[in-house]
């Protein structure tokens, strides 16, 4: 069973935080490894928007026959 994404965004913020707090590293430089792993995050959610708008105005071609 899958668990509700509650469930998952809670767990996910908090092995986050468990990896920053016993990384040892000063927060100066956990800030700039933030930064740059939010950038990706951004990139990739684009990449999956732009995938799943294709996807649906296929499916949509494929249902009207166009």
């Amino acid at each position: 069973m899958n668990k509700p994404i509650s469930i998952a965004i809670k767990e996910t913020r908090q092995g986050i935080c468990d990896v920053i707090n016993t990384s040892g590293l000063p927060i100066s430089v956990i800030e700039l490894i933030v930064s740059d792993v939010y950038g990706e995050v951004q990139l990739v959610a684009r990449k999956q928007l732009e995938q799943d708008v294709l996807r649906m105005e296929n499916k949509d071609n494929a249902e009207t026959g166009a």
